[in-house]
């Protein structure tokens, strides 16, 4: 899983919320039997857009919700 985008303009909503799009890229998928021979595969998907919302508490960044962004 590789995030080739992340955007925010870390400003804080009135919920305490930051927003933050995020891209996410998974690479094609193997699968293999315990031999070590290769099952079957799924290709890659397609990259996807996602909205999380964190905190920043105590130091420290937390998420508390990501959602698919529509489109």
């Amino acid at each position: 899983m590789q995030t080739p985008s992340v955007s925010t303009t870390f400003k804080v909503a009135p919920d305490g919320n930051y927003q933050v799009a995020v891209q996410a890229s998974q690479q094609a998928l193997s699968y293999y039997n315990a031999d070590g021979t290769l099952n079957s595969t799924d290709p890659k998907p397609d990259d996807t857009g996602n909205l999380m919302l964190a905190i920043y508490k105590n130091g420290k960044w937390y998420v508390n919700n990501i959602q698919p962004i529509a489109g």
